[in-house]
């Protein structure tokens, strides 16, 4: 079970074809910004199980739409259902959906007269929380809807932060790196207001790997389409750090990655790459920002700046993300 064991128990009686829950979104579900829901799904059985999402109430009154799939996992399953490939309630014909819908209505075993309980955590998709411009032009997301701000102490929250350990490069990192990342509080802990990651030279292995340094590599266990990003962070200095405060597309299927492989699968760099600080010990007090996409990817322009001191002092790195553009920040200086 998950750490914390705050998740929700869907129990089916066999009562009924259909025995299911809903839940009424105030801003709605907007699929005309991202057309995925992403979920966590876990049963204890371990046997097939149905789940479908359907969702309703339409703010442009288009037909209730559902996805529905078979699964088959004993433990903490990650996945999404694309609602571009939906299919109308009652005609089963395809759609590709657009739209708000305030209602998400949920099915373990629909159209069966099958008991069994089943859990759910973690869903999301894209809600209206703004979008209006400042003005400069720059759009205005004044919402928060996903924070940690480190009131606490010890390992980082785990229904906030997965830390991705298994090297996804047959056994090594990417990009040439000479550590492995792992889940020890020695590498990543939480104390005084502020999350700790270090790098320590000591020789470790892991899956057969061996490499003489250590770190931590955190996935946010958040995913959004549109919107502003701060992170408020001091960076290592010395030759060879690389610290980086980077967004990949949910769909990249990178092995250990936090929201796995599912049909949406396209790995890197379809899945795009947003890099909202990258900082290398050889460039002394430069922070950078670039994008990658599959027109445009490795060695791509960045927009940096130089800083007086980001070693010492801590420094805001933003993101603002809209349909439009994309606008990088250091304490509210756009990052050229």
């Amino acid at each position: 079970m998950r750490p914390n064991n705050n998740v929700g128990l869907f129990t089916n009686t066999a009562g009924s074809e259909f025995e299911g829950a809903f839940i009424d979104v105030k801003n709605g579900v907007v699929l005309d910004s991202s057309q995925k829901l992403y979920f966590s799904l876990y049963h204890a059985e371990g046997d097939s199980f149905s789940f479908q999402i359907k969702l309703e109430q339409s703010d442009q009154s288009a037909p209730d739409i559902f996805i529905q799939r078979r699964f088959k996992t004993s433990t903490w399953h990650s996945d999404s259902f694309d609602f571009s490939k939906a299919k109308i309630v009652g005609s089963e014909e395809p759609i590709n959906a657009k739209g708000t819908y305030k209602r998400i209505t949920i099915f373990f075993e629909g159209n069966e007269l099958k008991s069994g309980e089943y859990h759910l955590d973690d869903i999301k998709g894209f809600i209206r929380t703004g979008g209006n411009q400042q003005n400069n032009g720059t759009p205005n997301y004044g919402k928060l809807v996903w924070a940690d701000e480190f009131d606490y102490s010890g390992k980082p929250k785990s229904e906030n932060w997965h830390h991705q350990v298994i090297a996804p490069n047959n056994g090594t990192w990417f990009n040439g790196e000479l550590q492995h990342y792992t889940d020890k509080i020695d590498n990543s802990y939480v104390s005084d207001g502020t999350m700790k990651i270090v790098l320590k030279k000591e020789r470790y292995t892991y899956a057969n790997s061996t490499l003489d340094y250590t770190s931590a590599r955190l996935n946010s266990k958040f995913a959004f389409t549109y919107g502003r990003v701060n992170v408020r962070a001091k960076i290592p200095a010395g030759n060879g750090v690389w610290p980086a405060i980077w967004t990949l597309g949910t769909n990249i299927g990178e092995t250990g990655n936090y929201w796995g492989r599912d049909q949406n699968t396209v790995g890197w760099p379809k899945c795009g790459e947003i890099d909202i600080m990258e900082s290398w010990g050889h460039n002394p007090r430069y922070v950078s920002s670039a994008v990658h996409t599959q027109a445009r990817f490795g060695g791509v322009e960045t927009g940096g700046t130089y800083l007086t001191d980001p070693y010492n002092d801590y420094h805001v790195y933003s993101l603002v993300w809209s349909p439009e553009k994309l606008l990088f920040f250091v304490d509210s200086i756009q990052n050229l």
